[in-house]
């Protein structure tokens, strides 16, 4: 009976102590401010994206504020391969012209597949057609509304292709011929001169207004030639004996 009683009260007495022991630690443990109680974020994720208000400036405040831009075209019509001279105005609110020097002007060309920049940095037309040129300032929120209007035109011939109406014919008929003249850049080019020369050459081969005819039989290279064009693709005729 006694011991039964001991048992009973060793028991009791360690759970007591127990029971001590974790409401004392967590009575010592730091009670946690409102202002952790966040989402998660650390101090440092919240600082990764400062305030607006905190951002630098672009814009020069020591500099007189730009209230209008204008687009300023030397030539309003170039030949492809030839730079395009353009550059920027810009003025203040009464009219004063502003240094453009100051200032991060934008010269803008469209479409942009009619021109190429170079490797110094000076920009060329390339594609004839019709273009344009304008200017803006977006730091400051300028855009030239009246864009000034580019015609671009082919450049020099050079490369020229022979065409004939049909690569085949019997003694005697007459095969037209037509020529195609393009600039470095693939342009066709409208107005050029050209002239027809064709081998071998004798007393059966007639030569008119680029229609060709042959008395004999046999294979003839036809080839046109423009002034300036370092590239020619001839072209074949052959030429059956005509029919008893």
């Amino acid at each position: 009976m006694f011991s039964k009683q001991y048992s009973q009260g060793v028991s009791h007495g360690w759970l007591l102590a127990l029971l001590l022991v974790v409401g004392g630690c967590a009575s010592s443990a730091p009670a946690l401010d409102d202002s952790e109680l966040d989402s998660g974020i650390d101090d440092e994720d919240k600082d990764a994206t400062a305030p607006d208000d905190e951002l630098p400036d672009p814009v020069d405040p020591s500099l007189p504020i730009p209230a209008a831009i204008e687009t300023l075209l030397i030539a309003s019509e170039i030949r492809a391969g030839e730079e395009v001279r353009a550059s920027c105005a810009i003025f203040d609110a009464e009219g004063n012209e502003l240094d453009p020097g100051d200032y991060q002007a934008t010269l803008n060309f469209a479409p942009s597949y009619r021109f190429e920049r170079r490797t110094d940095g000076t920009l060329i037309a390339i594609a004839a057609g019709e273009g344009e040129v304008s200017c803006s300032l977006p730091l400051y929120g300028l855009f030239d509304e009246s864009p000034k209007p580019l015609t671009i035109l082919p450049g020099e011939a050079n490369s020229v292709i022979t065409r004939l109406s049909m690569n085949e014919t019997v003694a005697g008929d007459s095969v037209d011929v037509e020529c195609l003249a393009f600039d470095a850049f693939g342009n066709a080019l409208e107005d050029f001169e050209a002239t027809l020369s064709h081998s071998p050459v004798d007393e059966g081969t007639s030569l008119e207004d680029f229609s060709f005819s042959a008395t004999r039989s046999g294979t003839y290279e036809l080839g046109c030639i423009v002034p300036g064009a370092s590239i020619s693709e001839n072209a074949s005729l052959v030429v059956r004996p005509a029919l008893p």
